[in-house]
Formats: structure tokens, sequence, C-alpha cells
């Protein structure tokens, strides 16, 4: 954020971000857009943090979406092909 701030970037950040105070930087809304994001992890990685962004990644994903990329959250005990 203090590149930012110093005039010499932007970035994209969470809504959660926009409730601390950073001198010099101004949020600006993201509508109406999708924004695509990927990620990588390990299929023995039983973390409840892990566990908790996956349903929340499922929840905000529209049903016709899930069907169309389910290989993204394969059922507990699937192995891969």
């Amino acid at each position: 954020m203090q590149l930012v701030a110093l005039g010499r970037g932007l970035t994209v950040t969470s809504e959660a971000t926009t409730g601390a105070q950073f001198p010099g930087v101004v949020f600006r809304p993201i509508e109406d857009e999708v924004l695509p994001f990927c990620g990588v992890w390990s299929d023995g990685n039983d973390n409840p943090a892990l566990a908790g962004l996956l349903d929340l990644a499922r929840s905000m994903t529209s049903a016709d979406e899930q069907s169309a990329f389910s290989f993204l959250f394969p059922e507990k005990g699937e192995s891969d092909l």
C-alpha cells in the first residue's frame, strides 16, 4: 500500500482491506467484473482454513459454473486420474 500511497502503483485488494486507513490511498469498487482466481493445494492438506476457503469458493460459484468446473472441487475420497 505504501507504493500506492506514493503514486507508484495500484493494486486489487479485498473489501476487508478498505477498513484500514492508508493515508493517500483511495479505494474504488470494481463492479460488474469477474476476476479469475486460481489455487493449487496438496491432496493431503487437512488444514481447516483450506477447507473453509474451498467451502467459500463453492458457495460463491453459480451452479452452472460448478458443473462446468467440477474437476476443480473433487469430492473427498476421489482420486485424480
